[in-house]
């Protein structure tokens, strides 16, 4: 029995690993030699999600996540910050408007420049420009949201 579990814990695992290797050959080549000239030797996690591809992963021990078209062109990049990190306006834009606890925050970069920063508030992402004013959600972002709660439950 103990060699019957062992067997199934181990095809399971290698059944894991090897779908985790088939998203990264999804991956087209330029959006892989675009990352990898932009991040060297970094260990990256791919994602896809219509049409445009997301590297995750850890640069100067922080999280980050940069997404690619199909052609390897940087669309955005996101950087993983402390809550007590984002701009006052922000914080106290939460506060008087009592829309709860902010528990996540990032920096997303477009990649014209635009800055923007992204508060997980009550399981949901709220978006903020550079200068602390709300980005009103759209039906799509808010589907994109539940996807990702869903994802990660």
């Amino acid at each position: 029995m103990k060699k019957t579990m062992l067997f199934v814990t181990l095809a399971l695992g290698l059944g894991v690993v090897t779908s985790c290797n088939k998203k990264s050959d999804k991956v087209p080549a330029a959006v892989k030699q675009t990352f990898e000239t932009a991040y060297p030797g970094t260990e990256v996690k791919w994602g896809e999600e219509d049409g445009y591809y997301e590297a995750e992963f850890k640069s100067n021990n922080q999280e980050m996540s940069a997404v690619y078209n199909a052609a390897g062109v940087l669309q955005e990049t996101e950087l993983e910050m402390k809550v007590t990190e984002l701009p006052d306006t922000i914080t106290k834009y939460v506060a008087a408007n009592k829309m709860g606890d902010i528990k996540e925050a990032a920096k997303i970069t477009k990649a014209d420049g635009t800055v923007m920063y992204e508060a997980e508030i009550n399981g949901k992402d709220v978006m903020f420009t550079e200068t602390g004013a709300l980005i009103p959600q759209t039906e799509k972002a808010e589907k994109a949201d539940k996807e990702d709660k869903e994802d990660k439950d």
